[in-house]
């Protein structure tokens, strides 16, 4: 009997650590960068909405709300990567050193922690970053 009672206690404790992490996923806030000599975009996104910010000292400030939907297509796709170890991915190119790209670079903040990639060469992330900075910029581009 005390088996089955420990036994269900530690099932509930799990249960309530996978949700809570759950939960903690949800409020992620993703930012993307481009950068180069003379111009500058960045776009934000958090649970509530999508802001773009163009221009080296933000001269145009757009966003938009975000839906639920694309707001989890974000956080499913940070499932095939490792947050943790986002400066770890290489990009297998570097024409941003001869300013022959704009630079890019990919940050998360998660649990009050902000993962930051290495810079990499606008339209060319690191392979694992792809699907995710590829949406980030679709929805960008969906702000009027």
């Amino acid at each position: 009997m005390k088996y089955i009672v420990l036994a269900i206690i530690s099932l509930l404790a799990l249960k309530s650590c996978s949700q809570e992490a759950d939960q903690q996923k949800e409020n992620m806030i993703f930012t993307y960068d481009e950068f180069s000599r003379g111009f500058a975009n960045s776009y934000i996104i958090t649970k509530e909405d999508i802001t773009v910010k163009s221009g080296t000292i933000d001269d145009l400030i757009k966003s938009r709300p975000i839906t639920a939907e694309e707001y989890q297509n974000l956080i499913d796709l940070t499932e095939a990567i490792d947050i943790r170890t986002l400066n770890a991915y290489e990009s297998d190119s570097d024409e941003r050193n001869r300013d022959a790209a704009a630079h890019a670079e990919l940050n998360v903040k998660w649990n009050d922690v902000v993962y930051n990639s290495k810079t990499f060469d606008k339209g060319n992330a690191p392979k694992p970053l792809v699907p995710l900075v590829n949406a980030i910029i679709r929805l960008a581009e969906t702000v009027e």
